[in-house]
């Protein structure tokens, strides 16, 4: 409720900030290592890691995500899609052969949780959770309680995204 209470009418300029201590926040209270937000191209079919907080000790990967194309994890896309959450208890158990597998060990990740992000109905990204340091498996209340934290994000960005455009709007028809 917090959270949601200080986003609903954050500055334009204060957004990242308030997405990234919502992120901390969240993370802290979940104990999970890492959390993020990531944002799709869908022009040039790539997404982005635009937001990232990390537990101490945990080494941060939003520089080494950036630009990834949609190729890498099509089964997440698919799922995400259908508005679906993407829970891997255990990324050792995944098949050897997937494509993201790998991808997550080079990261340290254990557990982690994908939620998908719509914008006017447009799957437009997903918020992460990785849990590095041990193997967590969520629970149906947690993940609900997550589902919570990806609508506000959504939200957030959407209503980011409209007053940019419509700065833009007044500046060129002023």
């Amino acid at each position: 409720m917090n959270l949601a209470t200080e986003c609903i009418n954050v500055p334009l300029d204060k957004v990242d900030q308030t997405i990234n201590e919502m992120l901390k926040a969240v993370g802290e209270f979940t104990k999970v290592d890492r959390v993020y937000v990531f944002n799709h191209d869908y022009k040039c079919r790539v997404t982005f890691n635009t937001h990232e907080w990390c537990a101490e000790g945990i080494p941060p990967e939003i520089d080494n995500l950036q630009a990834t194309p949609f190729d890498y994890f099509p089964d997440i896309l698919e799922t995400h899609q259908k508005g679906e959450v993407v829970h891997i208890p255990d990324v050792a158990k995944m098949p050897a052969n997937h494509v993201m597998r790998p991808v997550f060990e080079a990261q340290g990740i254990q557990s982690l949780i994908l939620l998908p992000l719509f914008c006017e109905n447009v799957y437009s990204g997903f918020v992460g959770f990785d849990a590095v340091k041990k193997k967590t498996v969520f629970t149906e209340r947690e993940i609900n309680l997550l589902k919570v934290l990806a609508e506000i994000t959504s939200n957030v960005l959407a209503r980011q995204k409209i007053e940019k455009i419509s700065a833009i709007l007044a500046f060129t028809t002023s």
